[in-house]
């Protein structure tokens, strides 16, 4: 059995998700022998879904390719990629 871990979004008192958290999380789960770590795409999302209890995100593939930097052997998985927002040409790379 395979066991992925996603982030959370706990944030700093400003409100804004925090990149070393990020890492921190992806490390951990790393080390800790874990399948996959997940995170969707939220790039801009409509001020109605954050006073929702929505979040802004971090742009998913930069991100990405920061934990590629930061972990050695768990899987990256991208959970939702909002298309409409992207070059779906860039995407497909």
């Amino acid at each position: 059995m395979h066991f992925v871990v996603g982030p959370g979004f706990d944030r700093d008192p400003s409100g804004r998700v925090v990149p070393d958290d990020l890492i921190a999380v992806a490390r951990a789960a790393d080390d800790l022998g874990f399948f996959g770590f997940t995170s969707s795409d939220h790039p801009a999302p409509p001020l109605s879904f954050e006073e929702s209890g929505g979040h802004h995100d971090w742009d998913l593939f930069a991100a990405l390719a920061a934990l590629a930097r930061e972990t050695t052997s768990i899987r990256l998985v991208a959970a939702l990629v909002v298309m409409p927002y992207r070059n779906p040409l860039l995407s497909a790379k």
